[in-house]
C-alpha cells in the first residue's frame, strides 16, 4: 500500500509548479556558475577552473546547503497537506496503516527531491559545453569530480534533512516547527564552519550539511591539489556523513514509534476555533464602536493585536534567542585578542543577518496568511473598516515586535564589548548602531516581503521567492560591483574604528538608510492597494483597483515616498 501512496504522492509534486520552479532555480544557478562569470558559488576560489575537483565539490556543497530551504517547502508540502485541507479526519478513518501513510508520503516527496537536486550536477556539466566557454580555462571533464560530490554531500544531506524535517512536521503538524528545525540546523552550520576555520577540526561533526568537514580535509590543500586530487571519501567528511545519517534514521525511527494516526490535540476543531477567536477578537472591538471609531483607532486596535500575538508566538520567540545565541558565539571570538567597538559590531550584524532574513520573510507572510489560516479571513473581511487602516496597523505591529528582536542583539553587543573591553565600546555607539543599521535593514526587508507576499498571494511560493531572492543577490554581489543604491537594504563596505569613527562615511550611510527606508515606505503602500479583502479576484481586477486606490491620498504617498527616496539617492550620491 505504501507503493501507492508514494506514487500519488510523486504525483501530487509533480503537478506543482513550484517544483519545477526549485529544479529550474538550482539548474540556472550551476549553469550560470560554470558557463560565466556573472554567478560565483566558491568563495576563494582565485584563478582554479570553475569545474576542478575541489571547486566542484565546494560548488555542490554551497548550493545544497542553500538548498534546504527548497527540502523544507518539499516536505512541508507533503507532511502538511492533510491538515491544511482537513482531510486527515478522513484518511485516519481508512484502512491505511501508520506505516504506509509515513513511508509512502515521506518516500513520494523524496523521489521529487531526488529530481529536483539532480539539476545541480546537470547544470554544472551543461555550462561546461557552451560553445562560449574557453575550454583552455577548464579542467578536463572527469565524471569521479562530479559523483564523488554528489554520492558523499548532495544525496546524504536530502536523504538526512527531508528526514528530520518529515518527522518534525508529522509529529507536530506544525509548518512551523519544521521552519524552526531549518533554522537550527543554520546555526548548526555556521558554528561548524567557524570552528574548523579557527583550528578545531571536531567542527566538522557539528554541522550538518558537511561544508565543516569537506573544509576540514581539504584545508593544507594547495592549487595543485585542488586542481587535480579527488574529494576525499574518508576521515572527517567520513565521519560526519554517518552521524548525520543516523540522526536522520533516529529521527524516522521516533516517529514510526510515536506518531499517533489519529487527529491530535494541536489540530482538533476546539484548538482551531480557539485560535479563531482569538485571532477575530479585534474584529469584535472594531465593529461595536464602527460608526464613530476613528481611523486613528482602529489602527491602534490592530497594531497592538499584531504586537501581542507576534510577541506570544514560539516561532518568534525561538528566532530571537537563535540569532542572539549565534550572534554572541561570534562575537566573542571576533577581533583577536584586543578588538574594538567596531569589530564586535560588525560581528554581530554579520552573523544576525540570516535570522533577520528568515524573520523578515516569515512575519512579512503571516502578516498576509494568519488569519487565512484558522480559516477567519471571511470574518475580518466583513469588519468596517479600511484596507488602509488594517494594513498600517498590522504593519505598525509587527515593526514594533521587530523593535522588541532587535534589543537582545543590543545586550550581546554590550556584554561582548565589556567583558572582552573592546576599545571604544559604549551604549550611545551601540544604540545608534542597532537603531541607525540594524533595525531600519529588518524593517526594509520586511515591507518589501509584505508586498511580495501581497502581489504573489501564494503562502509557500512567497517564502520560495524571497529566499532564493536574498540568496541570488549574494551569490551576484561577489561578481557585480553593484553600488549600494542599486542593492535593496544595504549599505556601502564601512569600518569603524575608535580613532576615526566611520572615516567620514556617516553621512553617506544615514542617506542610504533614509533612501531604503523611503523605498521599503513604498513598497508598504502598493502592497496595502494590492491587499485582497473578501475573494480573490483575477490578477487584472486586482491590477484595476489597485490603480483606482492610487487615486487616493495612497497615491500622493506614493509619490511622496518616491520623491523622499529619489532626493535621499541624490544626496548620497553627492557625498
Amino acid at each position: 500500500m505504501w507503493r501507492e501512496v508514494a506514487r500519488f504522492e510523486a504525483q501530487l509534486q509533480q503537478r506543482e509548479f513550484l517544483t519545477w520552479v526549485y529544479l529550474a532555480v538550482f539548474f540556472l544557478l550551476t549553469f550560470g556558475y560554470t558557463s560565466s562569470g556573472a554567478v560565483e558559488l566558491v568563495t576563494g576560489r582565485g584563478t582554479l577552473p570553475k569545474n576542478a575537483p575541489w571547486a566542484l565539490a565546494q560548488a555542490m556543497a554551497g548550493v545544497t546547503a542553500f538548498g534546504q530551504v527548497i527540502t523544507t517547502m518539499i516536505t512541508a508540502t507533503a507532511v502538511m497537506r492533510d491538515v491544511a485541507t482537513r482531510q486527515q479526519e478522513l484518511l485516519f478513518t481508512t484502512r491505511l496503516t501508520r506505516r504506509d501513510y509515513l513511508l509512502g508520503r515521506w518516500a513520494g516527496a523524496l523521489a521529487a527531491m531526488f529530481v529536483v537536486y539532480a539539476a545541480i550536477p546537470v547544470g554544472l556539466v551543461a555550462g561546461t559545453l557552451m560553445p562560449w566557454v574557453d575550454l583552455a580555462v577548464l579542467h578536463p571533464f572527469a565524471l569521479s569530480s562530479y559523483l564523488r560530490p554528489l554520492l558523499m554531500l548532495v544525496l546524504p544531506n536530502v536523504l538526512l534533512v527531508s528526514a528530520c524535517f518529515f518527522a518534525a512536521g508529522a509529529m507536530r503538524r506544525s509548518f512551523m516547527a519544521i521552519l524552526l528545525l531549518g533554522v537550527g540546523l543554520v546555526a548548526l552550520w555556521s558554528t561548524g564552519i567557524s570552528l574548523v576555520r579557527d583550528g578545531a577540526p571536531w567542527g566538522a561533526l557539528v554541522d550538518p550539511f558537511g561544508n565543516a568537514a569537506l573544509e576540514a580535509v581539504t584545508s593544507g590543500w594547495g592549487d595543485a591539489e585542488r586542481a587535480g586530487r579527488a574529494m576525499p571519501l574518508g576521515g572527517w567528511l567520513l565521519a560526519n556523513r554517518a552521524l548525520w545519517l543516523a540522526v536522520g534514521a533516529g529521527a524516522l525511527a521516533w516517529l514510526a514509534r510515536g506518531f499517533r494516526f489519529e487527529v491530535t490535540a494541536s489540530t482538533a476543531p476546539r484548538a482551531a476555533d480557539a485560535s479563531a477567536r482569538a485571532s477575530v477578537a479585534p474584529a469584535a472591538v472594531l465593529t461595536r464602536p464602527a460608526r464613530h471609531a476613528t481611523r486613528w483607532r482602529i489602527l491602534r486596535c490592530e497594531a497592538g493585536w499584531t504586537l501581542r500575538w507576534t510577541l506570544r508566538e514560539r516561532g518568534f520567540r525561538t528566532l530571537a534567542a537563535l540569532g542572539a545565541l549565534n550572534a554572541l558565539a561570534n562575537a566573542w571570538r571576533a577581533g583577536g585578542a584586543h578588538p574594538d567597538a567596531g569589530m564586535i559590531l560588525a560581528a554581530v550584524q554579520e552573523h544576525s543577518r540570516p535570522f533577520l532574513i528568515l524573520v523578515a520573510t516569515i512575519y512579512a507572510g503571516e502578516l498576509v496568511w494568519r488569519e487565512r489560516d484558522v480559516r477567519a479571513d471571511a470574518m475580518r473581511d466583513v469588519v468596517p473598516a479600511g484596507t488602509g487602516a488594517l494594513v498600517a496597523g498590522k504593519i505598525w505591529g509587527i515593526l514594533a515586535a521587530q523593535a522588541v528582536l532587535v534589543a537582545p542583539l543590543l545586550l550581546v553587543a554590550l556584554l561582548v564589548g565589556v567583558v572582552r573591553d573592546a576599545q571604544g565600546m559604549s551604549l550611545a555607539l551601540a544604540l545608534a548602531w542597532i537603531g541607525g543599521l540594524v533595525y531600519p535593514f529588518l524593517a526594509q526587508l520586511t515591507l518589501l516581503s509584505l508586498l511580495v507576499h501581497a502581489v504573489v498571494q501564494h503562502k509557500v511560493a512567497g517564502h520560495v521567492l524571497l529566499i532564493i531572492g536574498w540568496v541570488v543577490a549574494v551569490a551576484m554581489e561577489r561578481t557585480l560591483a553593484l553600488p549600494a543604491l542599486a542593492r535593496f537594504a544595504s549599505l556601502p563596505p564601512y569600518t569603524w574604528t575608535a580613532g576615526r569613527g566611520f572615516g567620514g562615511a556617516a553621512g553617506t550611510m544615514a542617506w542610504i538608510v533614509v533612501y531604503w527606508s523611503a523605498v521599503a515606505a513604498a513598497c508598504a503602500l502598493l502592497a496595502s492597494v494590492w491587499w485582497v479583502r473578501g475573494v480573490e479576484g483575477r490578477p487584472r481586477d486586482r491590477a484595476t483597483g489597485a490603480l483606482r486606490q492610487l487615486h487616493s491620498a495612497s497615491g500622493w504617498l506614493l509619490v511622496a515616498s518616491v520623491a523622499l527616496a529619489a532626493i535621499a539617492g541624490a544626496a548620497a550620491g553627492s557625498r
